[in-house]
């Protein structure tokens, strides 16, 4: 069974979309993906300056790289 859902897509989204033939079927294989992810943390999902805290607060982190990361975050 099928059941329609109007969503709000960005325009990056609707290119994409443009370019496929079976517009439903990506998006819901698109969605299951997403969902099986869902959990995982991803590193290069997270904003690098709180990765950079996080390895400043973290107490097994040498003393010369959270040097350089406070000084790189002081800079900006």
């Amino acid at each position: 069974m099928r059941i329609t859902r109007a969503y709000t897509i960005t325009p990056e989204v609707k290119r994409i979309l443009d370019t496929k033939p079976n517009k439903s079927q990506y998006i819901c294989r698109a969605v299951r993906k997403m969902h099986l992810l869902e959990d995982e943390l991803v590193l290069r999902d997270l904003p690098l300056e709180e990765i950079m805290r996080h390895l400043i607060a973290r107490a097994g982190t040498p003393y010369h790289i959270k040097t350089a990361l406070m000084a790189h975050l002081n800079d900006e």
